[in-house]
């Protein structure tokens, strides 16, 4: 053998050497340890409730409160002015008629809150 095979000979006796070296001190991770080392995802469904499906508004609702109404596709915003509590309180219960209607087509309770309140923003 001349001296160039046998330097490589002894490079590759010295690499297998070190890989068995890192593999048996745990340099190495095997393929199991790197499933170990993954991140799992949370799969946990976090306590809540669920929305109520009545509607329900407080005796005195406030502008987020009537915002936040399930009665129609978009919420119901003032716009100009801001309304007073009195106002707030009208147009709850005139909401309150109007998801309790038994006609689909029954707008008379915001109707009429319109008629009474013709400046409400």
């Amino acid at each position: 053998m001349n001296a160039k095979m046998v330097g490589c000979r002894s490079l590759s006796v010295a690499l297998v050497f070190l890989l068995f070296w890192l593999a048996a001190s745990g340099g190495l991770a095997s393929a199991s340890d790197k499933v170990a080392l993954r991140a799992s995802p949370n799969r946990l469904v976090p306590k809540h409730s669920a929305p109520s499906a009545e509607f329900s508004l407080p005796d005195q609702p406030s502008e987020q409160e009537l915002m936040r109404t399930r009665l129609f596709p978009e919420p119901l915003l003032p716009i100009g002015a801001t309304p007073s509590p009195a106002q707030n309180r009208q147009l709850a219960m005139a909401l309150g008629l109007h998801a309790q209607r038994a006609v689909a087509d029954d707008f008379s309770a915001l109707e009429e809150f319109l008629a009474q309140h013709p400046d409400s923003p």
